[in-house]
C-alpha cells in the first residue's frame, strides 16, 4: 500500500531539504525524534565489536559514551531540533516478540546529561 510513496534519503539530505530549504514554520529547522534506547544499544554494540582492531586500547575509559558523544556532535551539525526519547518506567518486558531488560540502560543517565548539556531535549 505504501510502497509507491517510500523514499530512501540520507538524514542530512532530508533535514536540509525539508527543514532548512523548505523553511517550514519559518525557523529553518525541523524537530526529529530519536529512540534513545536504540542509540545506547548501538553504541554499546559498536564498542564491544571493536576489540582486536586496535581501537579499545587507545579509545579511553568509556568507548560507548565516546561513540554517543560523536553521534551528538553529528546531530549538532544538522538543521534539526533533536528530541531523544527513552523507554519510560512502564516499559514492556517484550519488544518485537523478544525479551528486553526493564531497567534503564547503565549509560542512560550519562547520555541524558550529555544531551542536555548540548541543548537537546531528552525524555525518559
Amino acid at each position: 500500500l505504501l510502497a509507491s510513496t517510500v523514499q530512501s534519503r540520507m538524514l542530512t539530505q532530508f533535514t536540509v531539504g525539508e527543514g532548512f530549504e523548505a523553511n517550514r514554520g519559518g525557523v529553518g529547522t525541523m524537530q526529529v525524534g530519536f529512540d534513545g534506547s536504540l542509540l545506547l544499544n548501538r553504541a554499546q554494540w559498536a564498542a564491544y565489536h571493536q576489540s582486536g582492531r586496535g581501537l579499545n586500547m587507545q579509545a579511553g575509559e568509556n568507548l560507548p559514551l565516546q561513540i554517543l558523544f560523536f553521534q551528538v556532535c553529528r546531530l549538532v551539525a544538522l538543521p534539526i531540533i533533536p528530541v531523544v526519547v527513552f523507554d519510560g518506567p512502564d516499559r514492556p518486558a517484550l519488544k518485537r516478540e523478544a525479551r528486553v531488560k526493564v531497567a534503564p540502560h547503565a549509560l542512560q543517565l550519562a547520555y541524558v546529561q550529555l544531551l542536555t548539556a548540548m541543548g537537546f531535549s531528552a525524555y525518559a
